[in-house]
């Protein structure tokens, strides 16, 4: 804790037969954050050329056909981390294997889509003829005139005047069968010449064209009844291919899942090949392993090139261009279990440099700390907890949000034991601290002093990475460090003697010039780091160079700027205290609305509706926001005084 994991650089030289086996390895292992080699040494090649972005075109092709795949037979995929794969030798035959499947899955799955096609057609046609039939519609004239240009459909009844309006310039004859619904059912004649002006007409009236059965032959009835079996006829040849297709799918899962696996290392494998430089006979690989694991690192890839691989390790400091800031160390953190989540706060606000100190455990007690506080209550908290284990247990790429919703409900159950508070109601059981609501003063000089310890903490990091960078001159003269942070607690300290005893103990002169030494040193702090703090030639520079009077103007500013940040980033703090009280007093009023609706009749029930659903709105709502504030207090009143970016998270190659 505290501080990430020491990283050391390793130079891995294997041969062109043994890459694809050694990247497989990386991979599994998890613990090479890959470098791309052309940033040590410009004099090899880089691994490439038309060969290879061939290749990896068409391991991209087959990954995405068997994600689409995957979709249509609607199955998961297994990650698989046994198995081997070299790209080049391989790629044919994964080829024909993933077109062979498709094949065999392909064709009764059209079959299937053309007979529920051709069962929904004459399904419908058999609903229009039972419609006709139970209006004893008659259809003598559908079979007659077959010489004519003729349709049949539908047409909503009140545009029928419009249609025949629009057909005025031909002769037609217009048969309306029977009426359904809106809808009329007619039948449209014309001479084969006018056909063209007739469909125009049909179109802009929306009318939709049936296709019915041939009813030349036989009654209707016995027409209606050959369609009937027709349609359980499709239905049973459907239902026979498709246990064909299911028989078929469940042959061919176990290879999809090997196959999706093979494409997906292969992938891995090419993209990683792209930071390898190539040389005749070889591959070097460069990149960041935690020093801790570089023994098992070494043992892993002298074991699957059965010693053909040359190792070198290096340690940052002697590496040329880490020195001169052109590669960068990657950040790994070591925490435990329960603190590792917060990580993702951190790194969401950025990536501090290799040297700084790790903010997590601070992060992680402070956040838990704001967070119960203004969520205080044992129900509430108790509700969280199951809602963050529900989402641990469901979603594997959300765990970390489920650990700390289950750490924050822990908390909030721990503050609403101290408020004495469950589901809002504040007498159950006794306040092991106090009621906030009873005691608004003294919740809010808690609220400062964390505020406080917070922003000294963020001071004290400041410092400490500021040495550890070797910027002395922000050491000491920054506004978070030595000389801020002794005007800071000179302050603080005035403030707190003044509210125990209620005087200051010093005099109006003593205490300005008390005050005056820091304010004294940050206003000629651009001199003084001039004076003392030289430039790497050792050439001092000049103590005002934009000027005296610009000087004067820009130190008074800067002055200004110090006491009110550390005066506002302070009162800031003031609102763990303000929304623990919104939070009770949301309550109040869900209980006041409780009471009104109990006046009412059947006011039972709408009361215990009111309280339930009234706590799941507070629940919902105040989680929210109180999430919010935390990350807020966190990111501009405690990050702001330490943070400086400037480092890259460690991100190693790695099966998914």
């Amino acid at each position: 804790m505290f501080k990430p994991l020491e990283m050391v650089n390793v130079t891995l030289q294997v041969l062109h037969s043994d890459v694809a086996k050694v990247t497989h390895v990386i991979a599994r292992q998890g613990l090479l954050h890959l470098l791309d080699s052309q940033q040590f040494s410009k004099h090899v090649s880089k691994a490439g050329g038309e060969t290879f972005q061939n290749l990896m075109a068409r391991y991209t092709a087959l990954e995405q056909q068997l994600k689409d795949l995957f979709t249509n037979l609607g199955i998961g995929r297994t990650l698989r981390k046994d198995l081997e794969v070299e790209p080049e030798k391989e790629i044919a035959a994964i080829e024909d294997a993933v077109n062979r499947i498709q094949r065999d899955l392909s064709a009764p799955a059209e079959r299937i889509t053309r007979l529920e096609k051709q069962r929904q057609e004459k399904a419908h046609q058999l609903d229009v003829l039972r419609s006709i039939a139970s209006a004893s519609a008659d259809l003598e004239i559908v079979r007659k005139f077959s010489y004519f240009y003729r349709v049949v459909g539908l047409i909503v009844t009140k545009d029928i005047p419009r249609l025949e309006a629009s057909l005025a310039s031909i002769h037609y004859i217009l048969v309306p069968l029977t009426t359904l619904e809106r809808r009329s059912l007619v039948v449209l004649l014309c001479s084969q010449k006018d056909k063209d002006v007739l469909n125009r007409a049909l179109k802009s009236a929306y009318f939709e064209r049936i296709d019915l059965p041939d009813l030349s032959q036989g009654s209707i009835q016995n027409v209606m009844t050959q369609l009937d079996g027709e349609v359980a006829q499709l239905v049973q040849e459907k239902a026979q291919v498709s246990q064909e297709l299911r028989e078929t799918q469940k042959h061919v899962i176990e290879e999809l899942q090997i196959l999706r696996e093979k494409v997906s290392l292969a992938v891995l494998i090419l993209k990683a090949q792209l930071y390898y430089a190539k040389e005749r006979r070889s591959y070097i690989i460069l990149g960041w392993v935690p020093k801790t694991h570089i023994d098992d690192f070494q043992d892993e890839i002298m074991r699957a090139t059965e010693g053909r691989a040359r190792i070198e390790i290096s340690e940052p400091e002697v590496i040329e261009e880490v020195r001169q800031g052109k590669i960068k160390i990657p950040i790994l953190f070591n925490n435990p279990f329960l603190i590792r989540p917060f990580e993702s706060i951190i790194f969401n606000y950025g990536t501090q440099e290799y040297t700084a100190v790790d903010p997590t455990p601070i992060v992680a007690i402070s956040f838990l700390l704001m967070f119960g506080m203004m969520f205080g209550d044992i129900g509430h908290g108790a509700v969280l907890f199951l809602l963050g284990y529900w989402v641990f247990k469901k979603f594997y790429q959300y765990l970390d949000y489920g650990i700390i919703a289950m750490e924050c409900g822990v908390s909030s159950m721990v503050f609403g034991l101290l408020f004495g508070s469950i589901f809002g109601v504040e007498h159950w059981i006794p306040a092991l601290w106090f009621h906030p609501a009873e005691h608004i003063e003294f919740f809010m000089k808690v609220a400062v002093g964390l505020g406080v310890v917070m922003i000294s903490l963020g001071v004290i990091l400041n410092i400490i990475n500021a040495f550890q960078r070797k910027d002395y001159e922000s050491v000491v003269l920054g506004h978070y460090g030595i000389v801020g942070g002794l005007f800071y607690w000179i302050t603080v300290g005035l403030g707190l003697k003044y509210a125990v005893s209620g005087d200051l103990g010093m005099s109006t002169r003593a205490l300005i010039v008390l005050l005056a030494i820091p304010l004294g040193i940050l206003f000629f702090r651009e001199p003084l780091g001039h004076l003392f703090f030289q430039n790497h030639a050792g050439a001092r520079r000049s103590l005002f160079p934009s000027g005296i009077g610009m000087f004067l103007m820009e130190s008074v500013i800067d002055v200004l700027d110090v006491v009110v940040r550390y005066l506002a980033g302070t009162v800031s703090f003031v609102r763990t205290a303000a929304f623990a009280l919104a939070h009770g007093g949301l309550l109040v009023a869900v209980f006041s609305l409780a009471d009104i609706l109990h006046g009412l009749q059947g006011g039972g029930l709408w009361y215990w509706l009111a309280i339930i659903l009234g706590n799941a709105l507070v629940i919902l709502l105040e989680g929210l926001v109180v999430s919010i504030q935390t990350i807020r207090l966190e990111y501009y009143e405690f990050f702001s005084k330490f943070f400086r970016e400037g480092g890259e998270r460690f991100q190693p190659l790695h099966l998914e």
